[in-house]
């Protein structure tokens, strides 16, 4: 018997609009267009700004620990740091803790950049707060922060 073909698969026998993975990226992708329509930050890329205000919050921070946490591979976040070195944004210092490692900090221009990607992403989530209901965005909120704490 010859396989279906995708116009053929009946509705009870669909996979991918139940599975969670596939869920939660379609999500996060609706969701995060909808953020930066209103973010709003210009040539700032989302990974700089989500390293920007990763490291205002958590530093000094290793390019290694960076790597978990904006979920990105090594080179990119050390191509990602090094260029907002280049820029002036951050620097790297030697661990006081142990000074085989380095870590990353934000100079005193990275922070004013940060005051201004922190007002705009309040922004940001209010429209997306508008959009989903308050109710919604606050049980979503809660459940994917319960679901990362029971999967880390």
């Amino acid at each position: 018997m010859p396989a279906k073909t995708s116009q053929s698969v009946d509705a009870e026998d669909k996979i991918l609009p139940d599975l969670l993975p596939y869920l939660l990226q379609r999500a996060s992708f609706l969701v995060t267009r909808e953020f930066h329509r209103k973010l709003q930050l210009g040539k700032v890329p989302p990974n700089r700004w989500r390293m920007m205000v990763w490291l205002s919050e958590n530093q000094p921070y290793s390019i290694s620990d960076l790597t978990d946490r904006l979920m990105l591979k090594q080179p990119s976040v050390t191509q990602l740091v090094d260029n907002a070195i280049r820029d002036g944004l951050v620097r790297k210092d030697s661990d006081p803790d142990d000074a085989r490692r380095t870590v990353i900090t934000l100079t005193e221009e990275g922070e004013e950049l940060v005051a201004r990607i922190r007002e705009r992403a309040l922004i940001g989530r209010e429209h997306v707060e508008t959009m989903l209901g308050a109710d919604l965005s606050r049980q979503l909120t809660a459940r994917l922060k319960e679901t990362i704490e029971r999967l880390e």
